[in-house]
């Protein structure tokens, strides 16, 4: 056999470990660098001394043979001379090696193995009295029969294990001689040994209801169940401190967990059986070892588990009868669907269970959990953690967070904040960086601001200017500050769960408060004519942030009704805007859309069995993505009366049930309706309609007291014929019935001035500004307002009269190229508006 020929087909010997066939290749390679043509039995030897992980090797360490020492010392004395190197394929086994391998055959077969081994080639060789090794083997006592024995003590074969041969199984050579239990699960109580696990604050009562089912003679077997983190790991890992803490009954103190590795029992049973073996080979050992108890997480993956079909059985069903007769004492730990779906449904299986419950712990528990595993995560980060961060992580992610569950959110958070903390002082130089170039970006805006004359857009940008001035001030005395502990603030909390939730962090910390003081000025600025509403819907909210109203239900509902473009549909935009930081936190449904009863599955999805049934609805899976959000229902008064009834489950209880049984919490939404209903009547009113008198020379106070009686009495009216059309349960369950009033000359003419501010907001990045004057305002004003469509159709109108014209003059006259702003005058013409360059 060459060296080459070996090499590619050493894995042809069927009956080598993978550790023995690595211990020839080894020898081959050790031939060939001292020069030698021929793999002698040292060589052989020495290639079983160089595979450091052979039981070979592991065994005559345990027999205190210094390995090192002797393979260099047999390295040393056979190599020669370097610079006669033969050609690979020239090296051969001699004689005295291929003896070696026939009688290591042999050896495996005496000893009833059907694989052979390092160990069983280490015999080979000490029966060769020839060899000088040997002899130096035998003068301190390390003989044949001593070796023998010390391995049969060394090495457990449990019955079954090898039926096949090590290449079909794909196992090494120390893995085939080692503890089938040892090579698939890990001992928690070593792991608890070495400080492995967090520690555990709380949970008493599960603790102890687990020792008392374990101790049971028959059926033995706890099963924690829970939602995805609530603690159900760290209840076991709770379990393991305490016995090794000795705080348990003293039958107890010598009991030790063993997690099972379920992904490595199933990988690599490349045939039927092999599943089977493994399982019984650990429940032997488990058997025969009466203080082991085992545990599975995720334990519903052992239903099908393992069978390859054709009758062959799954891992739970092997599990079966020992878990009955307490052979076996196994603890499990599950989700409640899971547990639903794969326990209950085989009574055969979970009558060998005694479930343990695993609730939610409360925010306050959460912070001493937290307090708990602090110094842990302040070790690992190197950074300290204020107690103000604990509690905000905790306050947050109960409140932000809605999908997941305490303590293991506020962890997350925490421990994310940490790691952010110490990458920023590590890297200094790279959040000035950031600071600097965003720095520079608001403050050239602020110049573009000035030159166009909006002088109120560049006063809020010299505010942003100026926090940002501040903190580049902090970061740059940090980074030439002496090194000291960071320390994590309420702030870097607050990133976090800004970035988790793409809330804007100002609406998360404390400015909120500030913000939510003058929500109704914002309001109004961007809601012309409507301040009736503007205020009733500002109140609301207000209500709800602080808490007063229901938090079991919505944030705030609303039914808006009024003429068409007059704002209802734009306020709602502005709210999402406003209170959950962006536009796009809007969800729109057109409920014309939902005429027929069956159109309900587009909201919560499709029954099982339909199309579309993976899918989730259209409604159910934004709120899941993004709890925070707007829900405007347009026009609900052409939706199926049988659609509404999702409406009261939202309105009542803040929770919507999809097609797949799983509950949507909606209680962080503001959820809108809009309707047309009784417009005709606003519009022809003589207080809400567009008669409405606007001079100003009236008495303000006997104008709103008008117009609150006005409104009062048309939202009653409206009411009654609400009923009609929508249940009387469902209007009980709103907030608020709000009537927008048509609109009058004056607010048409001030939705003009607002859209060519937006205008004026796109352009003045490339240094043009659009300046209107007040006959071209109060034309634009008429020719885009009607009785009909309200201001639907101005931003139309400026598209044709100013956008348009403007688009050309600047390809005209290259506009946008100077080092200033330039202005362009919208000027009132007889026939029109023209547009000049001032």
């Amino acid at each position: 056999m060459s060296y080459t020929q070996t090499y590619e087909n050493i894995s042809e010997l069927e009956k080598f470990s993978s550790h023995a066939k690595k211990s020839i290749v080894n020898a081959f390679k050790q031939a060939r660098s001292d020069g030698s043509e021929e793999v002698s039995p040292e060589h052989l030897f020495m290639g079983i001394l160089m595979n450091k992980k052979s039981i070979a090797t592991r065994l005559l360490e345990k027999l205190g043979v210094d390995v090192d020492r002797t393979l260099q010392s047999l390295v040393t004395k056979h190599s020669s001379d370097l610079m006669k190197k033969t050609d690979v394929l020239n090296i051969q086994l001699n004689q005295g090696s291929k003896d070696v391998l026939i009688d290591a055959f042999m050896i495996a077969s005496e000893l009833e193995h059907v694989y052979v081994g390092t160990e069983h080639l280490l015999l080979s060789l000490i029966r060769k009295d020839e060899l000088e090794f040997v002899g130096d083997f035998k003068k301190v006592g390390l003989t044949y029969d001593t070796i023998k024995a010390t391995l049969e003590n060394f090495a457990t074969y449990h019955p079954g294990v090898f039926q096949k041969s090590p290449s079909d199984k794909d196992i090494g050579d120390g893995d085939e001689s080692e503890s089938t239990l040892a090579s698939f699960a890990v001992d928690m109580n070593e792991l608890a040994k070495h400080d492995k696990f967090l520690p555990i604050y709380g949970r008493d009562e599960e603790i102890m209801r687990a020792i008392h089912i374990l101790s049971r003679k028959t059926k033995s077997n706890p099963i924690l169940v829970g939602e995805a983190g609530v603690g159900k790991t760290a209840v076991v890992e709770g379990l393991v401190q305490r016995i090794i803490k000795r705080q348990v009954p003293r039958s107890f103190e010598q009991k030790r967990v063993i997690s099972l590795d379920l992904a490595g029992i199933l990988a690599g049973s490349k045939i039927r059986g092999d599943v089977e073996e493994r399982i019984i080979a650990i429940v032997d050992e488990a058997k025969q070892d009466e203080d082991i108890i085992l545990f599975i997480d995720e334990i519903h993956m052992i239903v099908g588990a393992g069978s390859a079909g054709q009758g062959s059985m799954d891992i739970a069903n092997i599990l079966k009868p020992h878990l009955t007769s307490g052979d076996i004492s196994l603890i499990g730990a599950t989700t409640y669907d899971e547990y639903q779906k794969y326990f209950e449904s085989d009574s055969a299986l979970s009558r060998r269970f005694q479930a343990i419950k695993i609730e939610e712990i409360s925010p306050e528990e959460s912070i001493k959990a937290l307090e708990n595993i602090t110094p842990k995560l302040e070790s690992f980060h190197n950074i300290d953690i204020s107690k103000e961060a604990v509690e905000e992580a905790v306050k947050l992610s109960s409140r932000f967070i809605l999908d997941r569950y305490l303590p293991d959110k506020a962890i997350d958070i925490l421990d994310e904040a940490a790691a952010g903390k110490k990458i920023d002082e590590e890297r200094p130089e790279e959040r000035i960086k950031k600071l600097q170039e965003e720095y520079e970006k608001i403050r050239q805006k602020k110049e573009l601001e000035i030159d166009a004359g909006r002088v109120d857009q560049a006063a809020k940008l010299r505010e942003k200017e100026i926090a940002l001035e501040e903190k580049l001030k902090k970061a740059r005395g940090k980074s030439v500050a002496p090194a000291s502990h960071a320390v994590v603030t309420l702030e870097d909390i607050q990133t976090v769960v800004s970035r988790l939730t793409k809330i804007p962090v100002e609406r998360i910390d404390g400015i909120e408060a500030q913000r939510l003081r003058s929500i109704e000025k914002e309001f109004e600025k961007q809601i012309i004519g409507q301040p009736h509403a503007v205020k009733r819907v500002s109140s609301a909210i207000k209500r709800a942030r602080v808490g007063i109203g229901d938090q079991r239900r919505p944030l705030a509902s609303f039914l808006f009704l009024g003429p068409t473009g007059v704002g209802k549909t734009e306020l709602a935009k502005i709210i999402a805007r406003e209170i959950f930081g962006d536009v796009n936190s809007l969800i729109e449904i057109d409920m014309s859309e939902y005429m027929e009863q069956h159109s309900i599955s587009k909201l919560i999805g499709s029954p099982p069995g339909y199309v579309g049934y993976q899918e989730g609805g259209q409604l159910t899976e934004r709120i899941r993505r993004n709890p925070y959000t707007v829900i405007l229902f347009d026009e609900i008064e052409k939706a199926h009366p049988e659609l509404l009834n999702i409406l009261l489950q939202i309105l009542e209880e803040g929770r919507i049930q999809d097609s797949k049984g799983r509950l949507v919490n909606c209680r962080n939404t503001i959820v809108i309706l809009t309707s047309n209903i009784g417009a005709e009547e606003v519009s022809n009113d003589s207080v809400l309609g567009f008669s409405i008198d606007t001079d100003t020379s009236n008495d303000t106070s006997e104008e709103d007291a008008k117009l609150d009686s006005a409104f009062k009495e048309m939202q009653e009216r409206l009411i009654e014929e609400l009923k009609d059309t929508l249940r009387p349960e469902l209007i009980n369950r709103i907030d608020d019935v709000i009537v927008f009033r048509g609109l009058d000359d004056t607010d048409v003419e001030k939705i003009v001035k607002l859209e060519i501010e937006k205008i004026n907001d796109r352009i003045i990045e490339n240094k043009v500004a659009v300046a209107v004057s007040q006959g071209a305002m109060k034309y634009i004003a008429q020719e885009g307002a009607s009785n009909e469509y309200g201001a639907r159709n101005i931003r139309r109108k400026l598209q044709e009269l100013v956008e348009n014209p403007l688009a050309e003059l600047m390809l005209e006259k290259n506009i946008g190229n100077s080092s200033k702003v330039e202005v362009v005058k919208v000027i009132k013409i007889k026939d029109g508006l023209k547009l000049k360059l001032n």
